[in-house]
């Protein structure tokens, strides 16, 4: 078990810039030439965060059983696999069934669509998603935020409907730019845009972590869980909250039907 001792003091105050991921496309180049012709190539329009990624110019049409989506983003560079990326609603307006919640490139058994492009229209077997929410970030980074590839974080987000959602999926790798990635689902759900920034509450991680439950009064974790009330009570321990203290709402459920927990 990783000592996560000195955790709360590395991630606090952490901003980190968000990018709300819209419906998009990812192709490989046998894909793009059936739908837009033989010998053609992507057109960048502009650059994104992450090092050699991009919007292209070319945009195409999606199509399931229940309808169609027109002008959908195509992101380049070509991948090996073809990868369509959507929210639930999209999936549940085109009849997409049995569309998952899946870490980008995690394609297998997965729901087919129709593309249609310019100049010809293809079935892809399988390749659609709604993409689990996730933290880009160097290995640099990762390394000073103490977390590792894999490794899940909860992260706070400020305005009029401020909320903290967890199941961050850290993505380390090479020089990735530190970035947020979340959904127009999400997004719409906490009222955010893209390019404000959230705040890395915790990782996941913490709450198993048996080191902080070694003492009578449990030391809090800047942002509480229902899971970490339950062990404090399966141990017969008592808590004691402070003004900078983020509880979820099954967490305050949780305390109003175990006061007896609380330290005064």
């Amino acid at each position: 078990m990783t000592d996560n001792s000195d955790f709360s003091k590395k991630l606090k105050d952490i901003h980190v810039i968000v990018n709300v991921s819209a419906r998009h496309v990812h192709l490989s180049k046998e894909d793009f030439e059936s739908l837009f012709g033989i010998g053609k190539s992507l057109t960048k329009d502009f650059d994104l965060i992450q090092p050699g990624e991009f919007a292209a110019k070319e945009r195409l049409t999606i199509a399931g059983q229940k309808g169609s989506i027109e002008n959908v983003r195509i992101l380049g560079p070509f991948r090996n696999k073809s990868q369509v990326e959507i929210s639930l609603t999209d999936g549940r307006n085109l009849g997409i069934e049995n569309l998952e919640v899946r870490i980008s490139g995690d394609l297998d058994n997965t729901p087919s669509i129709v593309l249609i492009g310019k100049k010809g229209n293809i079935i892809l077997e399988n390749g659609v998603i709604a993409a689990k929410r996730h933290i880009h970030c160097s290995l640099k980074d990762a390394e000073k935020l103490n977390l590792k590839n894999g490794q899940l974080i909860w992260v706070r987000f400020e305005g009029e409907r401020e909320g903290v959602l967890g199941g961050f999926v850290t993505r380390a790798s090479g020089n990735s730019v530190l970035e947020l990635h979340i959904d127009t689902d999400e997004a719409n759900a906490l009222g955010v845009k893209s390019g404000i920034y959230g705040l890395i509450a915790d990782r996941e991680e913490y709450f198993d972590n048996e080191n902080s439950f070694q003492k009578d009064i449990v030391e809090t974790p800047h942002l509480i869980t229902e899971l970490f009330l339950k062990k404090i009570k399966k141990k017969g321990m008592k808590i004691k909250l402070d003004k900078s203290c983020i509880l979820t709402p099954m967490a305050k459920d949780f305390l109003k039907n175990n006061p007896e927990i609380l330290r005064k």
